[in-house]
């Protein structure tokens, strides 16, 4: 996969570009064919493959090095394993210009570590920046422990489950990134069989051409996602998800994650059960307050659809409208929103450091 880029000299003011083109390994004959684009223009992006098969870019400007014109915004690419161009959605916004020498590098945790950029030139940035991928706040991580941490190809590994309700496993080879490359990337899928309450086997790859051999990571979905639209919807596109958490940090050093969850939602009803939450920690996320319900529930489905272009839907109009912004007085303010009426309505809540206080 190849998006962005830009012209090779830097006095060159035709900007960057927001294209997307992936290649198939697995045909006879593989050849690069166009994906949806970027919603932004990037040149020294950097892009970093999730657990959840998605991508994640973050970094680059649209115009060369320059940091007036860096895309702060992150985006993430979900693909249509259909044979579709997939869509892209935005996510979280950097607090530093990531440009040229930058990098971004998944971590076991799940969670995405940014830093590097020449903001100048022999100028160094050294602050580091951690992205929150959307699925950290799916609800409860699934426990999965192997049996054993050194395999042979084409073997099988018992593991034990929280539970039996595990939908995927894959191996990912740690990356390696530079000048907007890392193709030490490496997804592999790994067949699941259930053989007990709680306890699945998982069935390694057969030879180093899918798996190159030397250190992994084994990561593991639940089966979770979104339930079907009710019968005679028209409009499949509209069960993807549209929205992002929203992060804050205080002047005193506190965290704050707000983000919309389905957790009380029932499938086959028809309706999508959707509530905000807030968490919020005083030691930078070593440790977390007790989650706060903000609003809801309400029924995801009856907000309006977002358009890419015309006949194009892009997901639940949403996700534009949730964030936190610090007051004079170090509280926050929580805006989002939600359809309690019909389409969606804005709301705002005052959090006391940060107590809700509508």
């Amino acid at each position: 996969m190849i998006m962005g880029g830009g012209p090779s000299d830097m006095h060159d003011q035709t900007g960057a570009t927001n294209t997307t083109a992936i290649t198939d390994l697995s045909v006879a004959n593989p050849a690069a064919v166009t994906a949806a684009p970027m919603a932004m223009r990037r040149m020294h992006l950097c892009a970093t493959l999730l657990p959840d098969r998605t991508v994640l870019v973050n970094g680059g400007a649209m115009m060369e090095e320059s940091r007036a014109d860096a895309t702060l915004e992150a985006e993430i690419y979900r693909p249509d394993f259909g044979g579709g161009a997939g869509i892209w959605a935005m996510a979280a916004k950097s607090r530093v210009a990531r440009l040229y020498h930058s990098v971004a590098l998944l971590v076991p945790d799940g969670r995405v570590i940014t830093a590097g950029s020449n903001p100048a030139r022999k100028t160094e940035e050294l602050r580091i920046e951690v992205f929150w991928p959307p699925y950290l706040f799916a609800g409860p991580r699934p426990t999965c422990n192997p049996s054993a941490t050194e395999v042979s190809y084409g073997g099988s590994v018992p593991a034990a489950v929280e539970t039996a309700q595990i939908a995927s496993a894959c191996l990912i080879r740690p990356g390696a990134t530079t000048h907007s490359l890392n193709s030490e990337q490496r997804l592999v899928d790994l067949p699941i069989q259930g053989t007990g309450p709680e306890a699945v086997l998982l069935q390694m790859p057969g030879t180093a051409t899918i798996a190159p051999p030397g250190g992994t990571c084994c990561t593991w979905s639940p089966q979770r996602g979104f339930p079907p639209k009710a019968a005679g919807s028209t409009s499949p596109k509209r069960r993807v998800q549209a929205y992002n958490h929203a992060i804050e940090v205080t002047a005193n050093g506190t965290l704050v994650l707000a983000y919309y969850d389905d957790r009380n939602n029932v499938l086959g009803d028809g309706v999508v059960t959707t509530d905000i939450w807030l968490r919020h920690s005083h030691n930078g996320g070593a440790s977390w307050e007790p989650e706060q319900h903000l609003h809801g529930p309400f029924d995801r489905y009856k907000a309006p659809t977002s358009f890419f272009a015309p006949g194009d839907p892009r997901g639940l109009f949403l996700g534009d409208y949730i964030g936190l912004e610090t007051t004079r007085d170090d509280n926050v303010i929580a805006f989002f929103a939600s359809t309690l009426t019909d389409g969606a309505d804005v709301h705002s809540i005052l959090l006391s450091h940060p107590s809700p206080t509508p």
